[in-house]
């Protein structure tokens, strides 16, 4: 069997699907990878698929879905699904979802798969958006035979879809909480290189550096903290990086803020900071926000879909609203006070739900099953 997986970036399938796709090859199928492998600042862990022997294919698709490159990327797809006939398309991201599901029904592809890491329409999300997308989204479940959702929110939606086969709540894409916990405190020797005193509060944020994270209102609301010992770290890199540097000039934040660009021990970093705060806009179930709790921090995140499924109010964190800075600022300054040891314990015993066993068991009796079916035809 010949699975074909696609997503924009090649990062997205080595960070996010590498589960997944370590699973077809359990099974012993073929798996070849379309995505856009040769932007350097997202293809940082791509060797991690070389190491699947997973057969990759260069074709880059934007994120806008009116950018015409598309159609010539759409083009290309085509071809490929002509030539290689795979049994399985696998398919993630919004528009490049949209893209492979239209050329796997013109291909006939037998078995189409999408995984909705957050539909671009949501509750209190943009209306023209919503009438856009929704429909859209609505017709091409009619070609799609297993449609996954990552949250309750869009768990509910897909099932009003006419979906031809089933629709599937996965608690995210799992992540590792045994390991995350065996990470060694180190505390200490990341908080000299960044040169911050042990005393410190220090506040992350994990995510891109784009408009949808938020990061903006981030910096303003530290701004308006009245403890001048405590940094704010964020990593991440993005559009915006420029924006956000000349912000923390304009604000006379350069000594406590810092941008510390890719990181590749983010896990290691989180033993070092005393609070996760994530004012994101739009989620689908952040993985960095998961992380953060299997660390044992508490969390200030925004109220949307997604981080309200993980984190209850008053209990491992609190939920704020993302666009008033006063909220965010004075639930930072809450911290100082907070029960710490007590969220800890909550989000350690919450995050349990969304280990990478659980979410590995569930999508490999979903892999077996398609299998099974595709040879009874």
């Amino acid at each position: 069997m010949k699975i074909l997986f696609v997503a924009t970036y090649g990062d997205f399938l080595a960070t996010f699907e590498l589960s997944n796709i370590e699973l077809w090859t359990e099974l012993g199928c073929e798996v070849h990878c379309v995505a856009d492998f040769e932007s350097a600042g997202y293809n940082r862990n791509t060797a991690k698929l070389d190491k699947l022997h997973v057969i990759k294919h260069q074709i880059k698709f934007s994120r806008s879905p009116i950018d015409k490159s598309n159609l010539v990327s759409y083009r290309n797809l085509r071809l490929l699904m002509k030539k290689e006939r795979f049994d399985v398309l696998d398919c993630h991201n919004a528009v490049i979802g949209v893209f492979a599901r239209i050329a796997a029904h013109f291909c006939r592809i037998p078995y189409v798969i999408y995984t909705a890491h957050g539909f671009i329409f949501y509750r209190g999300g943009s209306v023209l958006k919503s009438m856009v997308f929704k429909p859209i989204e609505a017709f091409l479940a009619k070609w799609t035979n297993l449609l996954i959702t990552i949250n309750e929110e869009d768990f509910a939606q897909s099932r009003r879809f006419h979906v031809n086969g089933k629709s599937l709540y996965v608690p995210g894409i799992g992540i590792d909480t045994e390991k995350i916990s065996k990470i060694s405190e180190n505390g200490v020797s990341i908080r000299r290189e960044l040169g911050i005193s042990n005393s410190a509060i220090i506040y992350l944020n994990v995510g891109e550096l784009i408009p949808r994270k938020n990061q903006e209102a981030l910096i303003r609301a530290f701004s308006m903290i009245k403890n001048t010992d405590s940094y704010l770290l964020i990593c991440g890199i993005g559009a915006e990086r420029d924006k956000y540097l000349s912000l923390i000039e304009e604000l006379h934040l350069s000594d406590r803020v810092k941008l510390l660009g890719y990181r590749s021990d983010v896990p290691e970093i989180m033993h070092a900071v005393d609070c996760f705060v994530f004012p994101s806009i739009q989620e689908g179930l952040p993985v960095s926000l998961m992380e953060a709790m299997a660390s044992g921090l508490p969390c200030i995140v925004s109220n949307i879909r997604g981080n309200s499924d993980l984190i209850q109010q008053g209990k491992g964190g609190w939920l704020v609203d993302p666009n008033n800075l006063n909220e965010l600022s004075t639930s930072m300054e809450r911290l100082a006070s907070a029960d710490r040891l007590r969220m800890q314990q909550i989000n350690l015993q919450n995050i349990k739900e969304f280990d990478i066993q659980n979410v590995r068991h569930i999508m490999k009796n979903e892999y077996s099953r398609i299998l099974a079916t595709l040879k009874m035809n």
